[in-house]
C-alpha cells in the first residue's frame, strides 16, 4: 500500500526553546565562544609552563653567578658569631646584599651555608642578609632538596631542586659551591625563589587573554549574521522533513516522502524513501546476520582465550587505568608478582605505591596521573615528566619481610573520539640490572682502591706489610672488642661519660701507633687514613658530654679501615705471587727493622718543617730488645722521633743564632743490664718548653681539669715541681703545639709511648735542659 505524503508545512510553530534555529543559533554561539575560551586557557598554561622553566634556570645563573663572585678562603675564617666583626665578614655580606638587590631577592631567599654532617645533611648558617648577622645556627635541608644540595657539594657543580611545597609557599631552589684556593667546597650559597611571587609575569598572559577574547567576540559577531541566514534557511526545510517523518508509519515499508529541495535535504528524502524500500530487505538479512553471528562469537571466544593465555605468560606488567586512577580487570598476572600483591582490579594505581616510594616520589606521581589523562597536554611531554622512569620500591614478600624492587614504569594513552579513556601501564622489574650496575661499580671502585693501596705499598716487602697488617689490626680488633662492651645500666650518668671519654683515648693512642707505623714504612695511604681518624676523634674529644651516638662516626670510619686492611691482603698476595714468596732462603722472615725506615722517617719529618736532622745508634735494629718487646720498642721510637724534630730541634736559623750547629742530632743507644736492656734516646734540642707547659696545664685547669695546678706546685718551696711538670707531658691530651698537623698537635703520641711501656712492665723517665737537650730513659725487663 502508497501513502502520499503531505509536504506543506503546517501553520503551527513550535516553541523558540525548542526550535532548530534556536538550538543552532546557540551552537554558533557556543562553540565559538568554547574554540576562543580554550585558545586562551591552553596559551596560558603555557605561557604559565615556560614562565616555571625560566625561574628555573634564572634561579640556577643567581647562585653560579653569585658562588663565583665569593671567596672560600673568607668563609673559612668565619666560625662563630665573633667573626661578623672582621672584615672578611663584613665584605662577603656586601656581596651577598649586592647578589640579592641585584635580582631582587628577599632576605629568606638567599643564603650561604656551611655543610657540617654530610649524612645528617645538617648545616650552619655562614653569612645571610639582614640586620642581625650571626653565624652557627643549625639548618636541616629539607628531604625534597637533598639529592641537589649533595651534587653541589661532593660534585662541585651548580643545580636546582624540583618544585616544592612548605608552609610559606612553593619553590625552587638552586645550590652552587664556593671554593677555597685548595679546590674545596667552603660553603654553599642557596637561592630560594618563591614561584607565586615570580608569576606575576602571568599578568601579561591575562592581558593577552582579554585581546584575544575581545577579538574572538568581534569575529563571532561577524561569523553571527550568515550563520543566522544559514539557519533560518535550513530550519525551513527541516520543518518541512519533520513533518514528514511524523506521519511515517513503521509497519508501512511503502510510506514514501517527496522533497524537491535541490539540496542535501532532497538528498535526506531519497534516503527516507529507499529505507523503507529497503527494510523488508533488511530483516531477511538479520536473520541471516544472526547466524554469522553465532559462528563469530566461537570465533571471538578463543580470541579471549588467546589473549588469557598471553595477559598469564608475559615477563613484564601490563595494565589499564581509568581516568579516575583505578586499575582495570585484564592486568597481566606479572603485576601481582612484580608487586606481591594479589586482587589488583578496581583499586587505585596510586595504592600500590602509597608508602612504599618517597613522599616526593609519591605526590609527582599523583600530580602526573592528572596531567596524563589531561587531553591539552602533548604525548612527547610524558617522558619527561614521568617520576617513576626508574624508582626504588619497598613491597612486602610472602613470609611478610620488607624487600627492595627496582621498577620502571611507562605510560601511554588510549584515545576514543578525541579523549583519553585509559592510559596503557607497562611495568618492568629492572631489580638484576640495577644491582648488576652496583656491583659492577663497587667491584670498579674496589680496584681502584686496590690499585692505589698496590702503588702505596709497592716498595715496601711482603713480610714487612704482613707484620704491619697483623699489627694494626690487632689494634683494630682491640677497638672493636671495646666498643662491643656492653655498658652496665646502672652506671650513672658521670659513670658513662667518664667511660665514653676514656674509649675516645683509648682509640685515639692505638690510631696513632698505626699512623706512626704507615709514617716509619712510607705508607701514605694509611698514615692519610689514620690521620684523617683522628681528626673525627679530635672533634669527639672536644665535643665533652659524650653519648653512644657519638660512636656512629667512629663505627663507620673503623669499618672503613679494616676494610681497606682486607684489600691490603689481596694487594700484599698479589705482591708475593711478584716476589715468589715472602720468606727468605732459610725459610724466616726477612728483617724488618731495618735501620734505614728510622733515618728515612727523620728525613722526611725534617724536609716537612723545614729543618735538617741526623739520626746515629749503635743498634737500631734493637737485637738486644726480647723479640716480643721490639714492636714497643719500635713504636716508641717513632713517636720520639715524631716529637724530636717537630717539637724539639730548632730551625737551621735558630740554631745557628744559638750556637748550635744547623743541623740537629738525636742518638739512640741501646745497652743490655742484668734484668733490664736500657734504651737511651737524646737529642739536642731546645729541650721542654716550661713556660708553654704551664701555660697549658693553666687552660686545663680552668676547663677540664680542676686542681690540675695544685699537684704541680710545691707550696713549701713556692716553687714548680719539675718532675710533676714533666710528666705531665705524657698526660692524654695534653699538647704545647699551637696548631695541629699530620705529625703533632693531637697530644696522644707520648700518652701512647707511656700506656705501651707500662703494660710491658717497663719504665721511662725524662730529663731535660731547657735550650740544650732532651733526654729519655727507657728500662726494658727482659
Amino acid at each position: 500500500m502508497s501513502k502520499e505524503l503531505e509536504t506543506t508545512p503546517q501553520s503551527t510553530k513550535p516553541p523558540v526553546r525548542l526550535s532548530i534555529k534556536f538550538k543552532a543559533i546557540t551552537a554558533v554561539i557556543t562553540i565559538s565562544l568554547l574554540v576562543v575560551l580554550a585558545s586562551s586557557i591552553t596559551g596560558y598554561f603555557l605561557r604559565k609552563a615556560v614562565l616555571l622553566e625560566e625561574l628555573r634556570d634564572l634561579n640556577l645563573s643567581i647562585a653560579g653567578t653569585g658562588a663565583i663572585g665569593i671567596f672560600g678562603d673568607d668563609l673559612d675564617l668565619i666560625r662563630s658569631n665573633e667573626d661578623v666583626y672582621e672584615p672578611e665578614f663584613e665584605f662577603v655580606k656586601e656581596r651577598l646584599e649586592k647578589i640579592r638587590d641585584v635580582n631582587g631577592l628577599k632576605n629568606e631567599e638567599i643564603y650561604i651555608l656551611r655543610p657540617l654532617e654530610l649524612d645528617k645533611f645538617t648545616t650552619e648558617f655562614v653569612v645571610m642578609p639582614g640586620d642581625k648577622p650571626f653565624v652557627g645556627n643549625v639548618y636541616i635541608i629539607r628531604p625534597e632538596n637533598r639529592a641537589a644540595f649533595l651534587t653541589a657539594i661532593q660534585e662541585g657543580r651548580n643545580t636546582s631542586t624540583e618544585i616544592y611545597e612548605d608552609e610559606h609557599g612553593t619553590w625552587i631552589s638552586a645550590y652552587a659551591p664556593i671554593f677555597n684556593r685548595e679546590g674545596k667546597v667552603s660553603a654553599i650559597l642557596e637561592v630560594d625563589a618563591e614561584i607565586d611571587r615570580y608569576l606575576d609575569k602571568i599578568y601579561e598572559t591575562n592581558q593577552q587573554l582579554v585581546k584575544v577574547l575581545a577579538v574572538g567576540a568581534g569575529t563571532l559577531l561577524i561569523a553571527l549574521v550568515p550563520g543566522i541566514f544559514l539557519v533560518n534557511r535550513l530550519s525551513s526545510r527541516l520543518g518541512v522533513l519533520k513533518e514528514a517523518l511524523n506521519t511515517f508509519d513503521a509497519e508501512d515499508s511503502d510510506a514514501h516522502v517527496d522533497l524537491k529541495t535541490g539540496d542535501e535535504l532532497e538528498d535526506v528524502a531519497d534516503a527516507f524513501n529507499n529505507m523503507a524500500s529497503s527494510l523488508a530487505e533488511s530483516q531477511e538479512n538479520l536473520r541471516t546476520s544472526n547466524a554469522a553471528l553465532k559462528d563469530r562469537t566461537v570465533e571471538l571466544n578463543g580470541s579471549l582465550a588467546l589473549t588469557s593465555t598471553i595477559m598469564e605468560t608475559v615477563q613484564n606488567g601490563l595494565m589499564l587505568i581509568t581516568p579516575d586512577g583505578k586499575i582495570e580487570s585484564g592486568y597481566s598476572t606479572s603485576n601481582e608478582r612484580i608487586f606481591e600483591r594479589k586482587n589488583l582490579h578496581h583499586i587505585p594505581f596510586s595504592d600500590l605505591l602509597r608508602d612504599r616510594v618517597p613522599k616526593q616520589t609519591y605526590d609527582l606521581t599523583v600530580r602526573f596521573l592528572k596531567l596524563l589523562f589531561n587531553e591539552t597536554k602533548a604525548n612527547h611531554l610524558l617522558p619527561k615528566i614521568n617520576p617513576l622512569k626508574e624508582v626504588e620500591v619497598l613491597v612486602d614478600n610472602s613470609m611478610g619481610q620488607a624487600q627492595t624492587k627496582f621498577l620502571s614504569f611507562n605510560f601511554d594513552r588510549v584515545w576514543s573520539d578525541k579523549k583519553i579513556v585509559q592510559a596503557l601501564v607497562i611495568v618492568e622489574d629492572i631489580t638484576p640490572r640495577i644491582k648488576l650496575s652496583r656491583e659492577l661499580k663497587e667491584s670498579a671502585a674496589r680496584l681502584e682502591r686496590q690499585g692505589e693501596l698496590l702503588f702505596s705499598v709497592i716498595h715496601v716487602e711482603p713480610a714487612t706489610l704482613d707484620e704491619f697488617i697483623t699489627t694494626s689490626r690487632n689494634q683494630l680488633d682491640t677497638i672493636c672488642n671495646q666498643l662491643s662492651k656492653s655498658i652496665d645500666t646502672k652506671m650513672s650518668m658521670e659513670e658513662r661519660e667518664t667511660r665514653f671519654s676514656h674509649q675516645i683515648e683509648e682509640i685515639f693512642r692505638r690510631v696513632h701507633l698505626i699512623k706512626g707505623e704507615a709514617a716509619l714504612l712510607k705508607i701514605d695511604y694509611y698514615e692519610n687514613a689514620a690521620h684523617e681518624f683522628e681528626t673525627k676523634l679530635q672533634g669527639i674529644r672536644e665535643k665533652g658530654n659524650l653519648d653512644g651516638n657519638d660512636f656512629i662516626p667512629v663505627v663507620l670510619e673503623l669499618s672503613k679501615m679494616i676494610q681497606s686492611f682486607d684489600d691490603m691482603t689481596e694487594v700484599i698476595n698479589r705482591i708475593k705471587g711478584m716476589y715468589g714468596g715472602a720468606s727468605s732462603e732459610n725459610g724466616k722472615k726477612k728483617d724488618t727493622d731495618d735501620p734505614h725506615h728510622f733515618r728515612d722517617l727523620v728525613t722526611e719529618l725534617a724536609k716537612r718543617h723545614d729543618k735538617k736532622a741526623t739520626l746515629t745508634s749503635n743498634d737500631l735494629k734493637l737485637t738486644q730488645v726480647p723479640e716480643e718487646h721490639r714492636g714497643v720498642i719500635r713504636d716508641t721510637i717513632i713517636q720520639l722521633l715524631r716529637n724530636s724534630v717537630v717539637h724539639g730541634l730548632e730551625s737551621t736559623g735558630v740554631r745557628v743564632a744559638s750556637g748550635k750547629s744547623e743541623t740537629g742530632f738525636i742518638k739512640i743507644d741501646v745497652v743490655e743490664e742484668s734484668a733490664y736492656v736500657k734504651v737511651t734516646y737524646t737529642d739536642d734540642g731546645k729541650g721542654l718548653n716550661y713556660e708553654r707547659i704551664i701555660t697549658r696545664a693553666q687552660e686545663l685547669d680552668a676547663s677540664s681539669s680542676p686542681g690540675l695546678l695544685n699537684t704541680l706546685i710545691d707550696h713549701e718551696k713556692d716553687q714548680w715541681h719539675v718532675d710533676k711538670l714533666n710528666e705531665l707531658i705524657f698526660k692524654s691530651g695534653f699538647s704545647t703545639a699551637s696548631e695541629t698537623s699530620k705529625d703533632a698537635g693531637r697530644g696522644v703520641g707520648l700518652d701512647a709511648v707511656k700506656m705501651m711501656i707500662d703494660d710491658i712492665g717497663g719504665r721511662i723517665n725524662l730529663y731535660t735542659e731547657p735550650g740544650s737537650y732532651c733526654f729519655f730513659v727507657i728500662d726494658i725487663p727482659k
